[in-house]
């Protein structure tokens, strides 16, 4: 991934968010195998992001940067089982969630003494405004979508009926970019994956 191309004050700062995101993300009680490592679920999802930004973007923004490690930030704090079940309470707690890491983020932000509108593109991103129109956000969607598909389509095919996976694997199709669809076709997917995702292009 590219650094940031700012003055060393701002790059200080950056690194400085950056070790306070992970320090806070060493404490997610969910582990997940990351290269054969059992890592904090923060972490290895900000590992995930930032290594797709960095193929979506050769000199990706401060912002961007700094939104791909809190971008589920403390995310364990926010339970899903708070929110009703279904489509429309996954949205809310979704929603919910995402603007509570933006907060959280944002307050470290202006602590470590970064410029207001640089936080207010990290929220922005956090929080998805205007994913097709802003190239930042749309960027982290798509990232988003491809470690979805790289890491979690497999397990999440298994505890779903192939109609839902379809459903799903369409919805996340029309959420990417032209960029970002070229690269999901490059995965090596899990065979049951790759013939859903097939299905869903195709229907």
């Amino acid at each position: 991934m590219a650094e940031p191309s700012t003055n060393p004050s701002m790059d200080a700062s950056i690194r400085a968010a950056v070790e306070t995101f992970s320090a806070i993300g060493e404490n997610d009680p969910v582990k997940v195998d990351d290269h054969g490592k059992l890592t904090p679920r923060q972490i290895a999802e900000a590992s995930r992001l930032s290594y797709w930004i960095g193929r979506l973007q050769t000199q990706p923004s401060p912002a961007l940067m700094l939104a791909a490690h809190c971008q589920h930030l403390r995310r364990w704090a926010y339970p899903r089982r708070a929110f009703s079940e279904g489509r429309r309470g996954y949205l809310a707690w979704r929603k919910d969630a995402a603007a509570k890491s933006a907060e959280e983020a944002a307050r470290i932000l202006t602590g470590l003494g970064l410029e207001s509108s640089l936080i207010e593109q990290v929220v922005r991103i956090v929080t998805k405004q205007g994913i097709k129109t802003d190239h930042d956000v749309q960027t982290m969607e798509d990232a988003l979508c491809l470690s979805f598909l790289e890491n979690d389509a497999a397990a999440f095919s298994q505890k779903h009926a192939e109609v839902e996976v379809i459903r799903v694997l369409r919805r996340t199709w029309t959420k990417m970019s032209e960029a970002g669809r070229q690269l999901a076709l490059e995965l090596e997917l899990d065979g049951p994956v790759r013939a859903l995702l097939t299905r869903a292009l195709d229907g």
